[in-house]
């Protein structure tokens, strides 16, 4: 009897261990598990009941979506998932009141203004992203007054309860990633204490095609910061732009900063990226690093003259040059126009084409051996192909080219008909060659296996006479 007690309370307290183990094991999964509500546009709150905010600023749908037939939405919530989608928003700050992770999605052209932060995350990994083109334009409003102004300012922010450092760690990484340009202005006019345009306590990172930019001011004191992680690292990886501008008040040199990590701001690839500040100042603990062997960046000057530092990107042609206003290089800036120009073909050979090998690159004319593109963020690689030359040989008119590839397409056109003669065909001495519009006197053929001989043939006018017998 004594035994059967004892192994019932070592049954009970093994549930209790196994319901505590349980409880958990749910709460560090609650920690990644996306975001159930969000607060948007004034304080409402949008979950799975309440899923839908409205244009028309007189309420949100709170039954099936049936309204959504008159009143067309601005952000719809996924709470399963976590994702908040903005589709031409403009309005309050986006939040969070519990741990989680969250997606914003944006859809066309978004805006938001605030006092003191744009979006705020209590706690988890923020994602922005869009998958097509489309912008989030993020502003503060100045406080009227020196007690309306919020110690810290922040466009986005997830880092700590209360807001800094000093408090308990509840936030996490922030990533802006996919076709989405987010814009950040955020001005602190009043108090001391910092202006931020993005502030985490995790990684931040810039992805894909994600263009950012922003703007951040302190005409008081203290600092300054565009991009901030307080215990990771900054990464910009993206085929976008990069713009930050860090100013602070003149006379006050307390730490304004384009970047601020705890680790390394790594810079692995940029569209084009535009630094403007006040001082040039980083912080001791972070250094810029970036892959030397694949893009080419300035160093940045010690001094305070603001400028744009745009990566180059790499450009390998094989059996020819690439060149910039007249200049040969191997590597050029996002967007700038490269001019190709092949080897002359060895004795025997004739330029073909241009294969593209690496990258995503638009040719002015990719059987000429004269050609141009606009060059995209990444590297690139082009080759010149040349093949056996074939003769033209053109009788009383002339071809585009006297040696030809096969494959190549060779433009004909007649020489103008002496007095009282009109053009009236093609004679063409060749196996496997059919003109495009043999009865015109500008045509066209594909250059076969063998040397083309074509003529042009004429033939005397014909004239109609009239007799009027009186």
């Amino acid at each position: 009897m004594k035994t059967t007690k004892q192994l019932s309370k070592l049954c009970m307290l093994l549930l209790a261990a196994l319901t505590v183990i349980g409880m958990l094991t749910f709460l560090v999964a609650a920690d990644t598990s996306p975001v159930t509500s969000v607060t948007v546009d004034k304080d409402k709150i949008l979950n799975a009941t309440t899923p839908y905010l409205l244009d028309t600023g007189a309420g949100y749908i709170t039954d099936d979506g049936t309204q959504l037939g008159t009143f067309d939405w601005v952000a719809q919530f996924d709470s399963a998932a976590g994702t908040l989608i903005l589709k031409d928003y403009s309005g309050g700050a986006i939040s969070t009141t519990a741990v989680g992770d969250l997606t914003i999605k944006l859809t066309g052209s978004n805006s938001i203004r605030h006092k003191y932060t744009g979006i705020i995350l209590y706690g988890g990994n923020l994602t922005i992203t869009a998958d097509d083109a489309a912008t989030l334009d993020i502003q503060n409003i100045p406080a009227e007054s020196f007690s309306d102004e919020a110690t810290h300012i922040f466009g986005i922010q997830n880092n700590f309860a209360k807001g800094f450092p000093s408090a308990e760690k509840s936030g996490d990484s922030v990533t802006i990633t996919g076709k989405a340009s987010v814009t950040i202005s955020t001005t602190k006019e009043k108090g001391s204490e910092s202006a931020n345009g993005i502030g985490a306590y995790g990684d931040v990172s810039v992805l894909e095609s994600a263009s950012l930019e922003i703007n951040s001011a302190n005409k008081y004191t203290s600092p300054t910061r565009g991009i901030c992680s307080y215990a990771g690292s900054i990464t910009v990886n993206t085929a976008g732009d990069l713009a930050i501008s860090a100013y602070g008040r003149t006379g006050y040199d307390l730490g304004e900063n384009l970047f601020q990590a705890k680790t390394d701001v790594m810079l692995k690839k940029v569209g084009s990226m535009t630094l403007d500040w006040t001082y040039s100042a980083f912080y001791g603990e972070a250094k810029i690093a970036f892959d030397a062997e694949k893009f080419a960046i300035g160093t940045l000057p010690d001094d305070t003259t603001s400028a744009t530092y745009a990566y180059k990107f790499p450009i390998t042609v094989t059996s020819g040059k690439a060149s910039v206003d007249g200049v040969e290089v191997t590597h050029a800036v996002k967007g700038a126009t490269v001019a190709l120009e092949a080897t002359a073909p060895e004795e025997g050979n004739v330029f073909f084409q241009w294969n593209v090998n690496q990258g995503t690159v638009a040719l002015s004319d990719a059987t000429a051996s004269s050609a141009f593109f606009s060059m995209p963020a990444e590297a690139v690689a082009l080759e010149a192909a040349y093949a056996p030359a074939h003769r033209v040989t053109a009788n009383s008119c002339t071809a585009s080219v006297d040696l030809a590839a096969s494959g190549q397409i060779v433009t004909i056109t007649a020489d103008s008909a002496e007095k009282g003669y009109v053009f009236s065909g093609w004679v063409v001495e060749a196996s496997s060659v059919a003109l495009s519009n043999p009865a015109s006197a500008t045509t066209t053929f594909v250059m076969g296996d063998v040397d083309v001989n074509i003529t042009a043939l004429y033939s005397p006018m014909l004239y109609t006479v009239t007799v009027t017998c009186i």
